[in-house]
């Protein structure tokens, strides 16, 4: 499994990066369905995995698991996202993270695939 460091960023950096003039910011929200479907941040991408995918993969997804679009996807890899910022229920920081978690399976698929794109978490409540 890829380890890669995630700085975390509180909300107010979160915002800047959304309302920036520069690139776009891909949202991967690692929520559970229901609670992205109850509320989620406009034009973010709910990353889920079933139970199965999750058993399989051992660490091993690929990008398309994690953003099944393909037009999202391509974007990323060709660099037309300056950000990509994972959100969860509320982790504090990475190293809280639990090892099964959806969020970690999804920061180290998408560490295979270097696209320039600066990776962050987005800090939750304490």
């Amino acid at each position: 499994m890829v380890i890669m460091e995630v700085p975390s960023i509180d909300c107010n950096a979160f915002r800047s990066l959304l309302e920036g003039d520069g690139p776009g910011c891909l949202v991967l929200d690692c929520r559970s369905f229901f609670a992205f479907n109850t509320a989620h941040i406009p034009g973010s991408a709910n990353v889920r995995f079933s139970t199965i995918v999750r058993r399989r993969a051992r660490g091993g997804l690929g990008l398309e698991h994690i953003i099944p679009n393909e037009e999202t996807r391509s974007r990323l890899l060709a660099g037309e996202y300056q950000a990509v910022v994972f959100l969860d229920e509320r982790s504090l920081d990475f190293d809280q993270v639990k090892k099964e978690s959806t969020l970690l399976l999804a920061v180290c698929a998408l560490c295979r695939y270097p696209c320039g794109t600066r990776v962050f978490l987005l800090r939750g409540k304490s």
